[in-house]
Order: C-alpha cells, then structure tokens, then sequence
C-alpha cells in the first residue's frame, strides 16, 4: 500500500473537488445562467437593426408574412387553447440544442421538463419555460418575420390546424414546436 503525506492527500483532494466542480459534479449536465430566447431574440434583432439602419427591418413590406402571421394569431385565439402540453426544440448560436416539454394550464406553465442533446456532452442552458409557450412564440414569430436578412432569410411556418408557430428559424435561433396536445378540461 502506497503511503501519501497529509499534505499531498489534501492537495489531491482539492484538486479533485476543483475538477468535479468544473464538470458539473458527477458528469452530469452543466447549467449556465444565458439570457432568455426572448431576450436573445430581442439582442439579435437590435444587432441587425443598428447594423443596417436603413431598410434591414422589413415592418410594413411583408405583407405575405404579415397576413400569414394575422391568420394565424386569429386561428390561434378562436380555439380559446388556455391549456395543452408542447414539446420545443430549441437553438442558438453556442448551445446544445435544448428540447423543452411544458404543461401549460390557464395560459401558465405548470410543469416543464428540460433535456439537451448530445445528452452526455451537453450544456444544459438555463431558460425560463414561460419564454416558450405558444402566446410568446407567436411574438417571437412576428418579431423574427420582420427581418430582412438577405443573406439569411427567417424562415417560419405555421400549424394549419391551431395557428402556433410550428417553427421559427433565422441566422441566430431555431425553434420547432412538436406533439402540441390541448388538455380538454
């Protein structure tokens, strides 16, 4: 048996505490503090706005877009859908995708679960849930849909049958909205 001097074993031991806390522990997922998609969507899209001046929003032209986005707010809000549960895949320069399960009831998250790929290599970002109900992407959709990135289009579709956005994709965030269920009271 190899005897260590007490000095040794404590620097060893300290060491050791120093690498698990800089792994996260156990090796499990890290969490770092991040600003919210909202937020990120709102730095990203003032970025572009200052960067361009002139002409880089695209407010009033789209038309396309803008009647797209009215059909399906109107959708949205005529199903009167206060509670469901939703899957959101989301992405942003510098993350691991992260996959975002919320139960939402009376238009609130009740419960959310939070998960990021690839799992054992991840980085578990902390996010507010709330940034991720359908009420909030739909502002994140209509904010997103007027940019005008020429070398990047945004790029957004629609759920035909309830009007959420089934996903929002631009040069600085993803989302895709997946096994959307309303909750029947």
């Amino acid at each position: 048996m190899i005897q260590l001097p007490v000095n040794k074993i404590v620097a060893l031991l300290a060491l050791l505490c120093l690498v698990l806390g800089a792994c996260g522990g156990r090796g499990n997922t890290a969490v770092t503090t991040t600003s919210s998609p909202t937020e990120a969507t709102a730095n990203a899209l003032a970025t572009r706005i200052m960067a361009g001046a002139a002409g880089e929003t695209n407010t009033g032209n789209n038309t396309h877009f803008q009647q797209r986005l009215e059909t399906a707010k109107t959708t949205w809000e005529s199903h009167k859908i206060d509670d469901y549960t939703v899957s959101v895949r989301y992405n942003q320069p510098g993350w691991n995708t992260q996959f975002i399960d919320l139960t939402v009831q009376d238009g609130a998250v009740i419960d959310h679960k939070q998960d990021c790929f690839p799992p054992r290599d991840c980085t578990l970002q902390k996010i507010d849930p709330a940034e991720f109900t359908v009420d909030k992407l739909l502002i994140v959709a209509e904010r997103v849909g007027h940019l005008n990135i020429p070398d990047h289009p945004s790029e957004i579709t629609f759920s035909q049958t309830y009007g959420y956005p089934s996903s929002i994709s631009y040069e600085d965030g993803f989302w895709s909205l997946t096994q959307f269920q309303p909750i029947t009271p």
